[in-house]
């Protein structure tokens, strides 16, 4: 029986840039002039938009997507380590830690700069190449599964983005944000 699930993220504000994202599931620490001054956690990449939460100056976080702000300043995608909380940063209050490890609170991840994460609502979409054929991983944030391993796809760019076409996945990133992954 074939399903197909379709999950479409659309971003608010910016361009995604495929060469300028970050190597996904680095850890950083939230930074603040003042002594445990609150950083809210927004649920957009805008100062106007509602806050999800705060971290404190200290605090470290796990940075998953990154953004061109409305304020025209990058911003970051996180989750606390501290309470779970996901949501926009702006990146004057991000310093990234630099190290290797398997992740975690006390052990940053470096991942190879030539994996590409993406958040698509709950799934976490790796694309990467191994043995010179581009391939895709999808996890399942919610289940905590790896619904796809390592499926091989073909890369189209066109003017609109790039599509990753796979025999079980379609992904495309538009060039105006918007994500759309189709798994069957």
């Amino acid at each position: 029986m074939n399903v197909k699930l379709l999950f479409s993220a659309i971003a608010s504000f910016g361009l995604v840039a495929l060469s300028s994202l970050p190597a996904f599931a680095r850890d950083a620490v939230l930074t603040s002039r003042f002594a445990n001054a609150q950083i809210n956690l927004r649920s957009t990449p805008s100062v106007a938009a509602s806050s999800r939460g705060f971290g404190i100056g200290g605090d470290r976080v796990r940075l998953l997507d990154q953004r061109v702000g409305a304020n025209r300043n990058l911003w970051y995608y996180v989750q606390t380590y501290r309470s779970g909380i996901e949501g926009w940063v702006d990146g004057t209050f991000i310093r990234p830690i630099s190290g290797t490890g398997q992740g975690g609170p006390r052990d940053p991840v470096t991942i190879n700069a030539r994996d590409r994460r993406f958040l698509v609502n709950h799934y976490e979409v790796k694309v990467y190449t191994s043995d010179g054929q581009t391939r895709l991983n999808a996890f399942n944030r919610r289940t905590n599964q790896t619904e796809l391993r390592g499926e091989p796809v073909n890369v189209r760019r066109s003017s609109d983005g790039v599509t990753y076409t796979g025999r079980n996945v379609v992904f495309f990133l538009n060039n105006n944000g918007e994500r759309t992954l189709s798994i069957y």
